[in-house]
């Protein structure tokens, strides 16, 4: 999918290659970007021209090591880090030569992935923004699926307080305030909603039940990739090609 706009004046679009793990297109995401009337979005996915039957109610083989997205049907699928890497190098190999940067869709730690088009990694982010906040001692994160709670903490093992993980998944209609105030319960002074999954709507309902700062990787990407790249703000419309 291409987010097409009309931009005025000579200064050309900045095209951002939108790399997700399951297919696309994602609408939940791209939607963020729907303000920024000088970038355009190409998006990918990592089981793209796959048939999305044979992921279906897979089991991880690995259950230190895997991840969650979307079909196109809407369904959830996990996927195996080691099956996951040589389906996102190919979209990434495709995505190089037409993007003039490239943000990968997920909050998992990718540092096998690496192109000469400038990237962007979420990951990165969230734990960067969290470092640089000196009033937190003790964190808390929702993430998708408790069997993922070894993975999660390898990705935070630089931060130097306590951490606190509760599973609420954003693909299966839940809702993360039990999650949420069983962080703030525990202590949590910053709730870090940890997959690119999670919406804005979750952010509210997780600040509003608890009271606490909230970060949501899909707006810190999103604020980012505009910081970076967008002189225009002003609203435009998403086409699908």
């Amino acid at each position: 999918m291409t987010a097409e706009s009309e931009v005025s004046g000579s200064r050309p679009a900045t095209r951002i290659g939108f790399l997700t793990i399951g297919q696309s297109p994602r609408p939940d995401m791209a939607a963020l970007f729907g303000t920024f009337a000088d970038i355009d979005l190409v998006e990918a996915g990592a089981l793209d021209g796959v048939d999305g039957e044979q992921w279906k109610d897979r089991t991880p083989i690995e259950s230190n090591s895997f991840y969650i997205s979307k079909l196109n049907s809407g369904e959830s699928v996990q996927i195996n880090k080691d099956e996951l890497l040589p389906l996102l190098s190919a979209k990434l190999e495709h995505l190089s030569g037409e993007v003039d940067a490239i943000v990968v869709a997920c909050t998992g730690s990718f540092p096998e992935l690496s192109s000469q088009t400038p990237m962007i990694y979420p990951d990165q982010l969230v734990t960067g923004v969290v470092q640089g906040l000196s009033f937190v001692s003790h964190l808390g994160l929702i993430i998708p699926l408790a069997d993922q709670e070894e993975l999660v903490r390898g990705k935070w093992r630089s931060f130097p307080g306590e951490i606190s993980l509760e599973a609420s998944s954003p693909y299966d209609g839940l809702d993360p305030a039990k999650a949420a105030l069983r962080l703030k319960e525990q202590g949590a002074q910053l709730i870090v909603l940890d997959c690119m999954g999670y919406s804005p709507s979750h952010r509210d309902r997780v600040r509003s039940v608890t009271g606490l700062p909230v970060l949501l990787p899909q707006s810190l990407l999103a604020a980012n990739v505009r910081e970076c790249f967008s002189t225009n703000n002003s609203l435009r419309t998403l086409v699908n090609d």
